[in-house]
């Protein structure tokens, strides 16, 4: 039983990185076989094709990614930018950390199989725990000025956080690069949200 359980487990550490780096429909089965050093017949003992396959990386990938946000506590008594920069940092160093399970959700979030739909539900309420957009709703919109709509407010925050995550998520930027930026994207996050409210 603990040879199997091993066997498996070398099965979806390979079936991870082969599914990470080349995507569902580009990842071979052969290749996983190779890296795991198992038969390709004991790969389909245990999944019975390779989306079921994809399924358990994605399942545990998601595992993973909920103990993560559950170490992030967010305190509702600072200013929003805060939260959104926490948010921010949150996904860019999780992402440089943890790129096959990145890869892996998005891609099981963009275009899931019939076979793991399921499994759907349980990221979107991960996802929307962590969403922009989530945090943004639970702000008292009346602190904002009546010339932005909650619509234009969501979206002028939106498009400034993801400004930041797109250049924060360059391969060649540090995680301890990004905690010296942080006063920067602080200030520029304040700037666009205090400048959609009343003086």
């Amino acid at each position: 039983m603990d040879k199997i359980s091993e066997a498996k487990k070398k099965i979806l550490a390979a079936a991870l990185e082969e599914f990470g780096k080349k995507g569902y429909q580009n990842a071979s089965t052969n290749q996983i076989k190779d890296r795991a050093d198992v038969s390709k017949g004991l790969i389909f003992k245990h999944f019975s094709n390779k989306s079921m396959l994809f399924y358990e990386v994605f399942s545990q990938a998601l595992v993973r990614l909920k103990e993560a946000i559950d170490t992030v506590q967010l305190d509702y008594n600072t200013p929003i930018y805060e939260r959104l920069l926490e948010i921010v940092l949150f996904k860019v160093a999780y992402a440089k950390k943890n790129p096959y399970d990145t890869a892996i959700l998005l891609e099981a979030f963009r275009s899931p199989q019939e076979e793991w739909q399921d499994k759907m539900k349980d990221l979107i309420v991960v996802m929307t725990k962590m969403s922009l957009e989530h945090i943004i709703t639970q702000e008292d919109m009346n602190a904002f000025s009546s010339r932005f709509t909650k619509e234009d407010v969501i979206r002028n925050i939106t498009l400034a956080t993801s400004g930041l995550q797109e250049m924060y998520v360059n391969e060649s930027l540090s995680l301890e690069y990004l905690e010296n930026v942080r006063e920067e994207a602080f200030m520029f996050l304040k700037i666009v949200i205090e400048g959609m409210k009343d003086r």
